[in-house]
């Protein structure tokens, strides 16, 4: 009996996270005709839940509409007008279960304007808002940390009376 659980553990296919594989417009990428839509394209299926928050250079969100998830891609609807650095922040959810979250910038140069100041510098490279983290890095951090919180109370067994026996073993 044993081995028949065994086998159909080892038969079970083995889940990996799904990964972005592209975003339009394109990480770090410059466009002059602004976009209508922002698309996130993931190596395998996602749940239907998925949050896409961007924001313009001023820090106001300008995504329009809900989240759309078909198949690996999820999509949502922009309003973008001001030229200057955007920030996608995602949170998805792969088939498996696991939650993936990160974010990619686009900058958005219209023909014929100045780049903005406190968006990127000649050489390419971000300036960092106060504290040297953006409010969507800081809320990365708060939510990875929350993340691996969560997953620590998961793992840890506990004891009656809320003593917790790192070995995992009944109280003595």
């Amino acid at each position: 009996m044993v081995s028949a659980a065994a086998l159909l553990v080892g038969a079970s296919p083995v889940s990996a996270h799904a990964s972005l594989l592209r975003a339009v417009p394109g990480d770090g990428s410059t466009v002059t005709t602004a976009p209508r839509r922002v698309q996130l394209v993931f190596d395998e299926s996602l749940r239907t839940q998925a949050d896409i928050v961007v924001t313009g250079p001023t820090g106001n969100r300008v995504e329009q509409g809900a989240v759309q998830v078909l198949s690996s891609v999820a999509t949502v609807g922009v309003d973008v007008r001001a030229a200057g650095r955007y920030t996608v922040a995602f949170r998805v959810v792969s088939t498996d279960g696991h939650p993936i979250a990160a974010k990619t910038t686009f900058r958005f140069a219209p023909a014929g304007t100045a780049q903005p100041a406190g968006s990127t510098s000649s050489t390419g490279a971000s300036r960092p808002g106060p504290a040297g983290l953006s409010r969507t890095g800081v809320i990365g951090i708060v939510a990875g940390v929350a993340l691996v919180g969560g997953l620590a109370l998961l793992t840890v067994r506990r004891l009656p009376g809320g003593a917790v026996d790192p070995r995992g073993k009944g109280s003595p």
